[in-house]
């Protein structure tokens, strides 16, 4: 009978049975735990998108401070319209009250419903673009609406090209829904997209803004989307050193004159989840512990 002599897993002294030849796996084994451990540090959070399917999407989750008789709910369109002079604020709170007729509410319920570094986005349709026709996202707006951001997409700059810009809110930027505050930055960032893309009222479009805490500064990049997902134009991006960070109210701005109509519908907001510094410690910890196992392996 052949003896096999029984031995540590890591002796160097018994003896070896022959090798088996090297596998990949092991390779595949360390940089899946470290793709593993790092799915954890940054997540996207939505909330249901808001589809705007009955008149109760838009009346219990909007409310607007300033009255609302220039933006509506269309039943037909299911989507909210804007076709009379002027601008209306709408502020996106899920427990909103008060709403009658196909008006949001009037009201806004507790708790608010804030982010802090998030992506906000919606899609719209315009029947012209004058340059009264815009679609703006508040950001970082406190309770009483007199400090936060507000970012406009004009659909026509004056020179045929798409626009944005950004607006600091220290001035009653809520509660006046036609003024935007102090504009930030004497440029106006241009999407390199020719006016005559949204003259089209029969396709819809995305206007995104991603807002991202950076320190103690605010980053915005607006970028602007057909529906099967391909960008138009380039981004425009601004950082505002010492900025209003963390958590605020986010919100609407729908802007035309009375000759135009913008639609606007699917309305979303995706928060990114920022880890603790315990849960980086963790899994720090966990890449560790999978790194010594393998260095472990190859020793043995």
């Amino acid at each position: 009978m052949k003896h096999i002599a029984l031995r540590d897993s890591c002796s160097r002294n018994s003896t070896s049975l022959p090798r088996a030849p090297h596998s990949p796996m092991k390779h595949r084994s360390l940089k899946s735990l470290l793709l593993i451990t790092g799915l954890g540090l940054t997540s996207s959070l939505s909330a249901a998108v808001i589809d705007f399917d009955v008149l109760s999407d838009y009346q219990n989750n909007f409310w607007s401070p300033i009255g609302n008789s220039g933006t509506a709910y269309n039943g037909s369109l299911q989507a909210v319209t804007s076709s009379t002079s002027g601008a209306t604020t709408l502020i996106y709170n899920t427990g909103s009250t008060g709403g009658t007729g196909n008006l949001a509410g009037t009201a806004g319920g507790t708790p608010l419903d804030t982010f802090g570094s998030f992506t906000i986005q919606a899609d719209f349709r315009v029947s012209t673009t004058s340059a009264n026709n815009s679609l703006g996202f508040y950001t970082k707006l406190n309770d009483t609406g007199t400090s936060g951001y507000l970012g406009i997409f004009r659909l026509n700059n004056g020179s045929g090209f798409a626009d944005f810009r950004l607006w600091s809110g220290a001035d009653s930027t809520v509660t006046n829904g036609i003024g935007t505050g102090t504009q930030i930055g004497a440029a106006t960032g241009t999407f390199a997209a020719s006016s005559s893309t949204w003259t089209n009222n029969s396709t819809s479009f995305t206007f995104k803004l991603d807002v991202t805490d950076v320190g103690s500064d605010v980053q915005f990049v607006a970028s602007l989307w057909t529906i099967a997902g391909t960008q138009i134009g380039t981004s425009v991006s601004y950082t505002v050193v010492g900025g209003v960070t963390g958590e605020g109210q986010v919100g609407l701005r729908l802007s035309s004159n009375s000759t135009d109509t913008i639609r606007m519908d699917n309305f979303d907001v995706i928060a990114t989840a920022i880890p603790e510094p315990s849960t980086y410690a963790a899994l720090g910890g966990l890449a560790a512990l999978g790194l010594a196992a393998v260095r472990r392996r190859r020793v043995c």
